[in-house]
């Protein structure tokens, strides 16, 4: 916790399965918490994983971090689903209890280019900045197969445009920029 300090900005990104551990941490620093600037949690519409998110805002409330600091962020959203019903029970316990920020705006819909990318060195922004003109070299390519991979590219860099401006907003929503 310590050498957390050192830095003007950091992201530090605490799985699941460490984020126990991590707040014990921070409740052995005192005042460790004001290092943050937000705290940023994604959850998702599964009945653990929420009830872990209200476990987790209310042990970050109780060592003192402020509620504007606290975002949620529901996260593998379905297009068909509505976030006010899938998290109504997260939102009703925002508006009660104050403790946490919610918003309409800090959703992350699924998308099939998540499971697309696990590749190491894979990642939205450089699928984007990949400058190859798919339609060009499809109709140029002579080849079935290459001709499938190509249009397979075109299509993985349609979705990384919409997910990048997604993130985007989210982004946004969640540092109030």
């Amino acid at each position: 916790m310590d050498i957390l300090s050192l830095s003007d900005s950091l992201v530090v990104d605490v799985g699941a399965s460490n984020v126990e551990d991590f707040i014990t941490r921070m409740q052995a620093y005192k005042g460790s918490h004001d290092d943050f600037d937000l705290y940023v949690i994604p959850t998702v519409s599964k009945n653990k994983q929420m009830k872990d998110t209200i476990s987790t805002v209310e042990t970050l409330s109780e060592i003192g971090v402020p509620p504007e600091k606290i975002r949620l962020v529901f996260n593998m959203v379905e297009a068909d689903e509505d976030p006010s019903e899938v998290f109504a029970g997260l939102i009703t316990y925002a508006e009660q209890t104050g403790r946490c920020q919610v918003s309409p705006n800090m959703v992350i819909r699924s998308n099939e280019l998540f499971g697309k990318i696990r590749k190491p060195g894979s990642s939205v922004e450089a699928i984007l900045a990949d400058e190859t003109d798919y339609k060009t070299e499809i109709k140029a390519a002579t080849d079935p197969l290459v001709k499938v991979q190509l249009s397979q590219a075109l299509g993985l860099k349609r979705l990384a445009a919409g997910v990048k401006e997604e993130l985007d907003r989210v982004f946004k929503a969640v540092v109030g920029a």
